[in-house]
């Protein structure tokens, strides 16, 4: 039997050695770095979890194998981005990953003390280094910005956690108290102390009232980082939601004031997206009002004492970071081709670029909804549950109509999203853009990867779910036909003979 602390230190290097020293050899050896870089992210995730050697609960393994997934997209992406933009990658590469090793162990950690040293050490990159690693000094407001009104109140509920644990276990015993085993007697706590540290790891997830600090920080961070921040890094608030919740029995007055704060968050972001017009605020606050589902549901789940919704959660949470992530390195290319995210500057980029065309059609599939996308799987369990909560419970009602709200201005802003690509014909013929091949690849890599994850989900949903096994009848044949459809229609435009732009189009952007 292998000691875990010796289990837990031989998985720890096994990730971070390769990757690391992969985002070294980014720019002497490309082929070797990356080659590295997928062993360290996917190999070890992958074999100690399903070998057994990990234990982790079924929330820590979504999480940890889904940073697993989107993190090889993220790094792959970020060598190509940061080759064009700088000429070399090394030292941004190092920072990248950095941030993405650090997520995948906390998502996976299984003691206490581990997750505290992975999120104080999170903080302290995203903060410190990775928000200002392209323009220095320039974005030092954000970084307050986001140390104020985000670290803070999630750190401040962290440590009372910890101090909590302490007071019960000792210090010692505190630390190394396991994570991936639900306790036999939870801690009771008043409500002060609940509403602390549940409304700290709520702004985590970037909700109302201290939302702000996420459109401020996603708009200004590099791409790579604000896609680390959207598809992982916020879901930090959601692990330590479904952790507390294993831990402590809160006061149940606290879980209302906290529903009420997911149902403004879910309405607020989805209607605030509309009105942007940079790409990066428009996803950013999609992405607070994703947070304001996630947040609803869980404290739905222990209002009425319905576990069964921590399986939609974890849909969720996986759908959000597929696609927050793809939508975010996707904006990366956006900027390394026209230099803006101004939706009002773009419109001709899929005469430009009809790769990166095809990468945002697929993020667009996931944020409205429609097969064969994540995204329809997973708005198919929010408003069959909603619907099905609002029955039997009045709560359920403003859930529903909240997650209407939301998928209907999901379509809006989703349109300016993929407006980049198609609004306009381009007034002078597009001038050719090289963009390597890696990041390309990285992006359909990201987007096959959110429409196949739906058999996972329809596979894993009836075991969960108490009408599981009815929404998988229902959705599965228009999956299966919807995903062969659009692997044919994908296949042609990719396909597709390119027409020299300057035969197609006069100057005047009218078609010849």
């Amino acid at each position: 039997m292998i000691d875990p602390l010796t289990l837990k230190t031989f998985y720890a290097a096994s990730i971070m050695i390769p990757v690391l020293t992969g985002s070294i050899l980014v720019d002497s050896n490309p082929k070797l770095s990356r080659a590295l870089r997928i062993t360290g992210y996917a190999a070890a995730p992958v074999i100690f979890t399903f070998s057994g050697l990990l234990k982790l609960l079924d929330y820590q393994l979504a999480l940890t194998l889904i940073a697993s997934v989107t993190a090889i997209g993220i790094s792959l992406h970020s060598e190509g981005y940061y080759k064009v933009i700088y000429g070399l990658a090394r030292y941004f590469q190092i920072v990248v990953d950095t941030v993405l090793t650090s997520l995948i162990l906390l998502f996976s950690s299984t003691f206490l003390v581990e997750l505290i040293v992975y999120w104080f050490f999170l903080d302290i990159v995203v903060a410190f280094i990775a928000i200002t690693m392209e323009h220095g000094a320039e974005n030092l407001p954000v970084a307050s910005t986001y140390i104020a009104m985000c670290i803070a109140p999630s750190d401040i509920a962290l440590l009372t956690m910890w101090a909590i644990l302490a007071i019960k276990y000792g210090v010692f015993n505190s630390l190394f108290l396991p994570l991936n085993t639900v306790l036999s007697e939870k801690i009771s706590l008043d409500f002060t102390t609940s509403l602390i540290m549940l409304f700290g790891f709520a702004v985590k997830l970037g909700q109302f009232p201290l939302h702000s600090w996420l459109p401020i920080v996603h708009g200004k961070a590099p791409s790579h980082i604000s896609a680390a921040l959207s598809g992982l890094i916020i879901k930090m608030g959601a692990y330590a939601f479904l952790l507390a919740s294993q831990l402590f029995t809160f006061n149940p007055l606290v879980f209302y004031i906290l529903l009420v704060q997911g149902l403004i968050s879910t309405i607020y972001g989805s209607f605030g997206a509309i009105l942007q017009t940079n790409i990066k605020w428009i996803l950013a606050y999609s992405s607070v009002g994703y947070g304001g589902v996630i947040t609803a549901l869980y404290a739905s789940s222990m209002i009425l004492g319905d576990q069964a919704l921590n399986a939609i959660i974890i849909a969720v949470i996986v759908f959000h970071a597929l696609t927050k992530a793809l939508a975010f390195i996707n904006t990366g290319l956006v900027y390394q081709i026209a230099n803006t995210y101004d939706v009002y500057k773009l419109g001709y980029l899929y005469y430009v670029s009809r790769e990166g065309a095809l990468s945002a059609y697929m993020a667009l599939l996931n944020l409205t909804g429609i097969p064969p996308s994540t995204g329809f799987i997973v708005k198919v369990l929010l408003i069959a549950t909603s619907i099905l909560l609002a029955m039997e419970n009045p709560l359920g009602l403003a859930l529903t109509m909240a997650i209407v709200l939301s998928a209907i201005f999901s379509i809006a802003y989703s349109a300016k999203f993929i407006g980049a690509y198609v609004s306009t014909l381009p007034r002078i013929s597009p001038r050719a853009i090289p963009v390597p091949g890696v990041e390309l690849k990285s992006e359909l890599y990201m987007g096959l990867i959110s429409m196949l994850t739906p058999a996972i989900l329809l596979t894993y949903i009836p075991g969960s779910y108490a009408y599981g096994e009815t929404i998988t009848a229902v959705t599965l044949p228009i999956y299966i036909v919807s995903l062969v459809a659009s692997i044919i229609i994908f296949t042609r435009i990719l396909r597709e003979p390119r027409i020299p732009e300057d035969i197609k189009y006069w100057l005047s952007g009218v078609e010849a």
